[in-house]
């Protein structure tokens, strides 16, 4: 159960910064689609109780960020 939780919280942590990466190009769709995906993910992770707490956590502050930078027009 511990490896499950913390190849999800890698995953959800790779899904934010993906979505940090399209937003910074421009490509918002993306990285909207991108930062949902990681916080569903840091969900599970953080709900699995898997010792992955910090990591759903900084997850969930990457796709919020890649939400934010997304939401801004330019």
């Amino acid at each position: 159960m511990k490896n499950i939780g913390v190849i999800i919280g890698w995953l959800a942590m790779a899904a934010g910064i993906f979505g940090l990466v399209m937003a910074g190009t421009g490509n918002d769709p993306a990285a909207m689609i991108s930062a949902g995906v990681g916080i569903v993910l840091a969900a599970i992770g953080f709900f699995l109780k898997a010792n992955t707490t910090r990591m759903s956590i900084t997850a969930i502050g990457l796709a919020v960020a890649a939400i934010l930078f997304a939401s801004i027009s330019y």
